[in-house]
């Protein structure tokens, strides 16, 4: 089955591997990426089907010749939805737990994207002050072991 997504302008690179892990590796389907100028949204449509995200992550500003590798954004305040499709509370990183759902589409105020490529790139490791003194950083200063996410669908 294809998909085509609908992805904003930047951090194209980020977003195309994050999005290709999910649902062509984990999922497979293949995937079409069209890159658009609306920086909010990321939508996926399968058939006659779409699924949106908000983006909140990357769609934040950062300042020219700055990076998001900063432990400033880090997710600072994370959330838990009961998901009923995995009968579990998962945890939200960035976004709330917002569900719109009609018969043609489902959005959802969660940035899932972000959320994935946070944990597939383990970026927090780049950004955190914390290493020992042969200078690791430690799975247990990790935002997944501190807010007890660790072995959880995210």
């Amino acid at each position: 089955m294809n998909m085509i997504c609908n992805i904003p302008k930047n951090h194209v690179q980020e977003r195309i591997y994050t999005l290709n892990y999910i649902f062509n590796y984990r999922l497979g389907f293949k995937i079409e990426f069209v890159e658009t100028e609306n920086l909010e949204l990321t939508s996926i449509a399968i058939e006659d089907k779409k699924i949106e995200f908000k983006d909140h992550f990357f769609f934040q500003k950062i300042p020219k010749g700055e990076t998001y590798l900063k432990s400033k954004n880090l997710p600072q305040h994370i959330k838990y939805f009961n998901d009923e499709l995995i009968d579990e509370l998962r945890p939200i990183l960035f976004g709330t737990e917002t569900v719109v759902k009609n018969e043609a589409s489902i959005f959802l105020d969660e940035d899932i994207p972000a959320s994935v490529f946070f944990m597939l790139s383990r970026w927090e490791e780049n950004v955190s002050p914390n290493f020992d003194k042969l200078d690791r950083f430690s799975g247990l200063q990790s935002l997944a072991f501190q807010n007890d996410f660790i072995k959880t669908c995210c």
